[in-house]
């Protein structure tokens, strides 16, 4: 009965909204530089369900995140030239990104350094 009131009373504030939760998470996972798979996986593990389609960043938010990640990882790699590109994809779906944004970035940076990282 006092479980009940409390949580009555915590959605009467607006303290257990899981909709406003999953917009505020999704917002602060963008500014980590997530990628919609992480983000929902992140959601799951909180026993929060969502589609990736119900996601709503801008694909160029996306592509521009990505881009920024593996350019960090490719100076922190500067070093080791062995399996750059293996290992910038690796990296970018841990992050959570998809196959289409992860190809676009590598391609473009692969590009950018003509091939000096193969």
């Amino acid at each position: 009965m006092v479980v009940e009131k409390t949580i009555s009373k915590l959605k009467e504030y607006g303290f257990v909204n899981d909709e406003e939760y999953i917009k505020k998470y999704i917002e602060y996972s963008i500014t980590k530089k997530f990628g919609s798979r992480r983000i929902i996986t992140n959601l799951k593990q909180k026993g929060l369900y969502i589609k990736e389609k119900d996601i709503d960043i801008n694909s160029e938010t996306l592509y521009e995140n990505a881009k920024l990640l593996a350019l960090k990882k490719l100076n922190i790699m500067a070093k080791d030239k062995k399996n750059v590109k293996q290992k910038l994809y690796n990296y970018l779906v841990y992050r959570g990104y998809d196959n289409e944004v992860i190809f676009k970035v590598l391609k473009e940076i692969l590009n950018e350094y003509d091939g000096d990282l193969l």
